[in-house]
């Protein structure tokens, strides 16, 4: 008998092909997934014209409209979430904010994948820019962590760390 042939989403941080990490972790899977039979749909938060400017100094009020346009953007996609069989989230569902979206995302999926790196953790700790780490949230990660129905991590601290904490077990 042949697998099921899933609808898989998506969910990341940046555009296709811009973020090392995701390049690796996840964007390499997307071939494979599809040659196998699967339909994959990607969503990134960031679009290309916001990656360009974002770790650009200046360019503030543009950056904050763009943002503020991406988190309605994430929103309203997020009401088709529960059309996929698998939802696989990269680091995080929005990059600022508390856990309402992430709160989200786990209501309306069937199974959620999240995918954890260590550099979401060391942004919750970070004291070199405490807006940043005020606006970040620091309850996202720990209820992705907790409610999700597999984790995946990306060193032994990790792995550690989501087992003490994840509900399933996975």
């Amino acid at each position: 008998m042949l697998p099921k042939k899933l609808k898989i989403l998506f969910l990341q941080p940046y555009p296709y092909g811009v973020a090392a990490g995701q390049r690796f972790k996840v964007e390499q899977a997307y071939n494979t997934l599809r040659e196998r039979g699967h339909e994959v749909t990607v969503n990134s938060f960031f679009d290309i014209q916001t990656w360009r400017i974002l770790y650009k100094k200046g360019f503030l009020i543009k950056k904050t409209f763009n943002i503020l346009f991406l988190w309605i953007n994430r929103l309203f996609f997020l009401l088709s979430v529960h059309r996929y069989d698998v939802v696989y989230v990269f680091m995080w569902g929005t990059p600022f904010g508390s856990s309402f979206y992430e709160r989200i995302i786990r209501l309306l999926s069937k199974n959620l994948i999240y995918d954890i790196e260590d550099n979401v953790m060391i942004g919750q700790t970070n004291s070199l820019n405490p807006i940043m780490r005020f606006l970040r949230g620091s309850g996202k990660v720990n209820y992705l962590i907790k409610s999700s129905d597999h984790v995946i991590t990306s060193s032994p601290f990790l792995c550690d760390y989501a087992k003490k904490i994840n509900n399933s077990g996975n």
